[in-house]
């Protein structure tokens, strides 16, 4: 027996143009593992993440070395048009010195939990070691430094969620590196829509042995094509609004393709996670294509995406 039912309300995006637009950060700078007193380098030229080689700090035990941490940010709340939707983004990075016979590691990317300072401090030589800092600097203790009231991260070393939102494994230097995931999109998506304050992104690379610290170039490196930066991709949706005849917990969707472009169909119920069916050619043709409905929700999003 064939039962059908209703599927009560479909909002059915149909995303008919696309845009992409490239931001530099708004800031960045190291947190510098503190051995004589803090450190900061707001201004340099570079960031840093990893274990250096240096003694550990005062007072420590364990693994040698000093720990550092890259602090980025990126001003997304406007960066795309009024009633776009963000569908991809892609952080890069440009490797400008990593040691000598260093093995491949990872570097992961953090959202941060809390706002922080870029002051005007500027380290001297290849900025590994940081220097003192100035009024707005963020450093391994304090979010901006020496103010009054003492405004301190939680942890030392800075306060970000321990899932990573993305991973990429770096190798060698003056090679440039890109991290895009789910989950990054959905810290910028989340950004733009107020549903978590921008604090941006914390850059960890592997603090477990030393000698894997690794050199980017930072916003104000005088080479302006290896500068960090976030490309974002994102589209405009035609929605529709009614109900569609429900068969067997699936909805036929119809529509007509353009010869050469090849076609995704993607649904969702809550817009941030998306399954995604088997791309289709067009052919000039109308196509019916079958989508799952799962059982018991009231309202199904789906997209369909274009590509040459």
């Amino acid at each position: 027996m064939l039962i059908k039912t209703v599927l009560p309300i479909l909002l059915w995006p149909l995303f008919a143009s696309a845009g992409t637009i490239v931001l530099e950060p708004m800031k960045d700078t190291t947190l510098y593992e503190d051995v004589a007193g803090p450190l900061g380098n707001g201004a340099g030229d570079f960031l840093f993440v990893g274990r250096t080689r240096q003694p550990p700090p005062i007072g420590t035990t364990g693994s040698q070395g000093q720990l550092r941490r890259t602090l980025l940010q990126f001003a997304v709340e406007n960066a795309i048009p009024a009633g776009a939707i963000v569908v991809s983004a892609k952080l890069e990075l440009t490797v400008s010195k990593v040691p000598s016979l260093m093995p491949a590691t990872q570097v992961s990317i953090h959202r941060l939990l809390d706002e922080w300072g870029e002051g005007t401090s500027n380290a001297s030589a290849g900025e590994g070691a940081g220097i003192f800092p100035s009024a707005m600097d963020a450093t391994w203790s304090e979010r901006f430094f020496n103010e009054t009231p003492a405004r301190e991260w939680v942890a030392q070393g800075g306060d970000f969620v321990p899932a990573a939102s993305a991973l990429a494994t770096v190798t060698g230097q003056d090679i440039r590196y890109s991290w895009e995931s789910l989950s990054l999109t959905q810290d910028v998506s989340q950004w733009i829509s107020g549903a978590v304050p921008n604090h941006g992104w914390m850059v960890i690379g592997d603090e477990s042995v030393i000698l894997t610290a690794k050199r980017f170039n930072s916003r104000e490196n005088p080479n302006v094509a290896t500068r960090p930066n976030l490309t974002l991709s994102y589209l405009f949706p035609t929605e529709v609004t009614g109900s569609l005849p429900m068969s067997n917990g699936s909805v036929a969707v119809s529509f007509t393709t353009a010869l050469g472009q090849n076609y995704t169909i993607e649904s969702s119920t809550t817009l941030s996670e998306w399954d995604t069916m088997p791309p289709v050619a067009g052919d000039g043709s109308e196509i019916t294509a079958i989508v799952p409905a799962p059982a018991g929700e009231r309202r199904l999003f789906i997209r369909i995406k274009t590509s040459d």
